[in-house]
């Protein structure tokens, strides 16, 4: 779907030389943008907002990668785009204030630019489980809830599973996977999930900051990997796919020997501990 150039002016940067202050024009109105392009935009002096096509384009504007740009931000400007054919888009927003939540567009759903290139894709059959937090019958409490979205023949079904870490969640979860084609990137994005979960909930130090950023980083990848995968099988590329899942085998392979190894010299520690203690 073709958008329309977003040009930006009278732009500001801060002392990192980020841009902290700009105008932006989607061709029709202008709007004003503080603090950060991810924070959301609002109409700029409303008696004077309808673009006039002169300061947008003057010199010292230019043309905005609109990627940089907040899921909300993207909404008011009018950026669309599609759910590809057959596919299921599986998407988490993060307001600046308030509860996250977890949406699934069917195929061909109008999303933003921004909620397609963050989201995960699943192919017919494909399924994925997300962490939800929500409000508990105690006021004020909270508890985190496990879902499960499918793609059946272009539709996204969703269903709550129940509460984490109770052995019913666990059976209902395993119902409902049943004859799913499994995604070599579906586990790791429920715990990339999980874990911008937690750290939304922290106090926003730097360090959380810069953490964020990484999840959002590897949930990106995580897309493009999933999309990838999905193109290959929707293809009949069984060579790819199989290389794909003997990549991954060697991967989880790895990943055990380094547990094992860990627990065997736990075991070891433990041992030698008994022994002088028993002298």
């Amino acid at each position: 779907m073709t958008n329309p150039d977003i040009r930006m002016f009278k732009i500001q940067h801060g002392r990192d030389g980020e841009i902290n202050y700009a105008i932006l024009c989607n061709g029709r109105t202008h709007y004003t943008v503080e603090g950060s392009l991810q924070r959301d935009i609002w109409t700029y002096h409303p008696e004077i907002a309808h673009c006039d096509g002169v300061a947008c384009q003057a010199q010292g504007s230019e043309v905005l990668d609109i990627s940089r740009l907040s899921h909300n931000s993207q909404l008011i400007l009018g950026l669309e785009a599609r759910v590809p054919p057959e596919m299921v888009l599986v998407t988490k927003h993060y307001p600046e204030y308030g509860r996250s939540f977890v949406s699934g567009f069917s195929s061909g759903a109008e999303v933003t630019p921004k909620q397609l290139e963050s989201g995960t894709l699943l192919t017919d059959g494909e399924g994925m489980t997300f962490i939800r937090s929500e409000t508990g019958e105690i006021f004020n409490s909270s508890r985190n809830v496990i879902y499960y979205v499918r793609n059946e023949s272009g539709k996204a079904l969703k269903w709550r599973a129940g509460k984490e870490g109770r052995k019913r969640t666990a059976k209902k979860l395993a119902k409902l996977r049943r004859g799913e084609r499994r995604s070599e990137v579906s586990y790791e994005v429920s715990v990339l999930n999980a874990r911008m979960l937690e750290l939304m909930q922290l106090h926003r130090t730097p360090e959380v900051a810069s953490e964020i950023e990484d999840v959002k980083d590897l949930l990106r990848l995580a897309s493009s990997l999933s999309l990838e995968a999905s193109i290959e099988a929707a293809e009949g590329n069984e060579e790819i796919a199989r290389e794909l899942a003997n990549s991954r085998a060697r991967e989880i392979s790895s990943e055990l020997q380094d547990i094992r190894d860990r627990l065997t010299l736990e075991q070891r520690a433990r041992e030698a501990a008994r022994k002088e203690l028993g002298r």
